[in-house]
């Protein structure tokens, strides 16, 4: 454009060292670094204690931030030491969750990588034993009536069996 517009003929590695001459850089207004430290800290009390520089660089960019990666891991290292040793050894602290007992809580998911092929698997396990409650292949997994009519087959079936355990050991062992 500089060719065309106004006759000025240059390299971009001498347009580079023009540039670097008069101190123009591509990002110059960073956010204020106690704003992104308290950030970082907001995060850190939430779901974000899990997370390295990168991740956070990255929500930080989301939230209307502008900082450097480097900034980003020197604060998390002195807002975080523990964390990050534990980060840097792989030794991280899951969250865990109660449940009460056998099926009070189960996960349902679905794969769908294979769904181009025509494959859509569908699972659900029980939170507290883990043990799957079920496990379908189908050509769908968008369809909430499938996911619905997977989860009440298997309600239907858990009732069947608690009717046939009452009948056969008494109404006592099978709650």
């Amino acid at each position: 454009m500089l060719e065309i517009k106004h006759g000025v003929v240059l390299s971009l590695r001498q347009l580079k060292r023009k540039l670097a001459l008069m101190r123009l850089f591509r990002r110059k207004y960073y956010s204020d670094i106690e704003d992104v430290a308290m950030f970082i800290q907001r995060q850190q009390e939430t779901s974000g204690q899990l997370h390295g520089y990168r991740w956070m660089h990255l929500k930080c960019i989301r939230n209307g931030l502008t900082v450097q990666k480097e900034i980003v891991r020197i604060l998390m290292k002195i807002l975080d030491p523990i964390g990050v040793t534990l980060r840097l050894k792989r030794n991280l602290r899951r969250r865990q969750y109660g449940v009460r007992g056998p099926n009070s809580l189960w996960h349902v998911d679905s794969y769908d990588k294979l769904k181009p092929y025509g494959f859509c698997i569908n699972g659900c396990i029980d939170g507290y034993s883990r043990y799957i409650i079920w496990l379908h292949v189908n050509t769908t997994s968008s369809d909430p009536r499938v996911i619905a009519g997977y989860y009440t087959q298997a309600v239907l079936q858990k009732a069947e069996c608690r009717i046939q355990c009452a009948a056969i050991w008494g109404p006592k062992i099978a709650t």
